[in-house]
């Protein structure tokens, strides 16, 4: 996740409430410094928590942050969208 209101809104689409408060994982730096043992712990949640009803759930939280222009894209989709302004 890119940025710490992204990780906590992932923590909170998978029911991971003990990863959001991990202080292993509570900032982008941490999350970077641990990243094996972050995809080991979030690997393991969700493998436990497989069903469709949970990737329904991460599914509109990743769709909702991107229409809200606070995913991961929004820079790109902004980028975008200044680069084809005027154009036929």
């Amino acid at each position: 996740m890119g940025n710490d209101s992204q990780w906590q809104r992932f923590c909170q689409a998978i029911d991971a409430k003990e990863l959001a408060r991990d202080s292993t994982f509570y900032s982008a730096s941490g999350r970077i410094r641990n990243r094996e043992a972050l995809i080991a712990q979030v690997s393991s949640v969700l493998a436990a928590r497989q069903s469709a009803t949970s990737r329904q759930s991460v599914l509109r939280t990743m769709v909702s942050s991107y229409r809200n222009d606070t995913g991961p894209f929004a820079r790109t989709r902004a980028a975008a969208s200044l680069t084809t302004s005027g154009m036929p």
